[in-house]
């Protein structure tokens, strides 16, 4: 279901009260509307738009709520706002805020702000302290307003325009940031140059000890992720300057090696004790920081395209016990990665490393999936389109839709499939043509069909033609209980891969489709051709 919008949506946040179901989405026009869903979305018609206000004339490309009330926006005009949600009143208005648009936009829990900008700079924010009158000086963007002149409600709103000073400014990145993440009690990155010294200072019960505390992870188009601690990045208002020193040299920040790739999006996994990436070649890669954070750990190759966007399944804030995916949910294994296919996947990080299926599909054909928001049951998404994409978790783990045998939904989900392992619809005409052929050779009168082998451990409740076996018990993990759900008919997902990723070689799938259609007689056929290849292989090269 896609929510209607007069423009492309280049930002969307969820409001953070578990009660209130509001979200807000800034646009390419420089409005920012705030819609209702408090009615059980059956159709657009059922969301409100409770809001709309324009800040500035130029795209809104950042925006988050700092708590029940306040709503900040960045623009490209490089300004900042701060919206009070519940009158529709602009509360501030800070210009000049960087030398270049700002890119990304987060809120911490103590109420301050972190914004990062095209140039690669990363700020710290406090609305506490007190700003000083703008000066009309000139930019790219033009000159700056005198005074900001918004509507909203019947009312007219007058802003003043105003200069505040960050907390700390870092300049290590030397390309846009892409994702900032916020994360609670993470141990400090152990890097080669300052091993030695952290190690001392956990000894001398120095602040720079070793400890598990809050720190901000940011990803950068110049292929590199970094770490910072705020409480150590020098003082007052001060900048510290990182671009042009070696790696490690800013005090409070780690920065790893550069990856060769651009680093889109960054989640956290496992309770924060790794980090996921999306790339821009459409591999993801786990980073720990126990285990140093100059270079990743391990990857994940499967996406056939960029990973943009990356939004844990597991939702802390959630309060909706009696809800069915409230049971399910509080797992924070399982990602929704956004793709420039238009695909949302549904990933389960291991290892072994799985794609469980697919939530939605933007419809490709050059539409990314840009940003993915959760909360609760509803998933929202943007992409290079003017509406927001609607989705409801309850689908991954409801029962049959009684619509699933219907020749119509079934050529859908295979399509959906294909593109999910980064295939062409094309690529499987033959595989069905010869999964035909193995089904009338193995259902002819007279010839008993056997079960595929219950310890083959390749086989998946999704992939089964017909109804699974019941079970004793309910899954009991994460994984698990999605692929259930999957199996039932909610969504289609691939089989079970091994941990280097799932998009496997098409003649191991071909072979795969063929055991479990087949059973043990094909499985054993299979294997029979396979040994006859691999002994001409050793032939031919024993004769060179």
């Amino acid at each position: 279901m896609d929510i209607p919008l007069t423009s492309d949506a280049l930002d969307i946040a969820f409001h953070p009260d578990p009660t209130t179901t509001i979200i807000a989405a800034g646009l390419l026009s420089g409005k920012v509307q705030l819609i209702d869903y408090s009615s059980t979305p059956t159709s657009p018609a059922n969301f409100k738009k409770t809001l709309t206000l324009r800040p500035s004339i130029k795209s809104t490309r950042a925006l988050a709520f700092a708590d029940n009330a306040t709503l900040y926006t960045a623009s490209k005009d490089r300004s900042l706002f701060a919206i009070d949600t519940h009158t529709g009143v602009i509360r501030s208005h800070w210009a000049n805020t960087h030398a270049a648009p700002p890119s990304r936009m987060i809120t911490l829990d103590s109420g301050m702000l972190v914004t990062g900008d095209d140039d690669g700079a990363v700020k710290l924010w406090d609305p506490r302290l007190p700003t000083t009158s703008a000066s009309t000086s000139s930019s790219s963007e033009g000159p700056a307003a005198k005074k900001t002149k918004l509507s909203g409600a019947g009312s007219t709103n007058v802003v003043q325009p105003t200069t505040a000073t960050p907390v700390r400014t870092y300049t290590h990145h030397f390309d846009w940031i892409s994702d900032l993440l916020w994360c609670n009690h993470v141990a400090p990155p152990r890097s080669a140059q300052s091993k030695g010294k952290k190690k001392a200072a956990e000894q001398d019960n120095d602040d720079a000890a070793i400890t598990l505390r809050s720190r901000l992870v940011c990803t950068s188009g110049d292929g590199t992720l970094s770490v910072i601690d705020f409480r150590q990045g020098g003082s007052g208002g001060a900048k510290t300057e990182g671009e042009g020193k070696k790696v490690g040299s800013v005090k409070g920040v780690e920065v790893s090696e550069d990856q060769e790739d651009e680093l889109l999006a960054v989640a956290a996994v496992k309770g924060g004790s790794k980090f996921v990436v999306g790339t821009q070649l459409g591999t993801l890669s786990v980073w720990a920081p126990t285990r140093a954070m100059l270079d990743h750990v391990d990857r994940i190759p499967g996406h056939p395209a960029s990973v943009d966007t990356l939004c844990p399944l597991y939702d802390p804030s959630s309060t909706l016990d009696n809800d069915v995916v409230s049971r399910f949910a509080q797992d924070d294994d399982v990602l929704l990665t956004g793709s420039s296919d238009g695909l949302i996947r549904i990933l389960h990080i291991g290892p072994p490393h799985t794609l469980l299926g697919v939530l939605a599909d933007h419809g490709g054909n050059g539409m990314p999936v840009e940003r993915i928001r959760r909360k609760g049951r509803w998933v929202a998404s943007i992409g290079h389109e003017s509406a927001i994409k609607w989705s409801d978790l309850a689908d991954l783990l409801d029962g049959d839709s009684g619509d699933e045998d219907e020749e119509e939904e079934e050529g859908t989900k295979k399509k959906m499939k294909m593109r999910a392992m980064g295939k062409d619809d094309s690529d499987d005409d033959d595989d069905d043509e010869e999964e035909d052929e193995s089904d009338e050779d193995d259902d002819s009168p007279g010839e008993p069909v056997s079960k595929p082998d219950e310890d083959d451990d390749s086989d998946s409740d999704s992939d089964s033609d017909g109804p699974s076996a019941p079970r004793a018990e309910a899954p009991k993990t994460k994984a698990a209980q999605l692929s259930k759900g999957i199996a039932k008919g909610a969504l289609l997902a691939p089989p079970t891969a091994a941990s280097s990723g799932w998009d496997d070689d098409e003649d191991d799938e071909r072979s795969n489709k063929r055991g479990k259609k087949g059973g043990v007689k094909k499985e054993m056929k299979g294997q029979d051709q396979a040994n006859a290849k691999r002994a001409e292989r050793a032939a031919f090269f024993s004769d060179l």
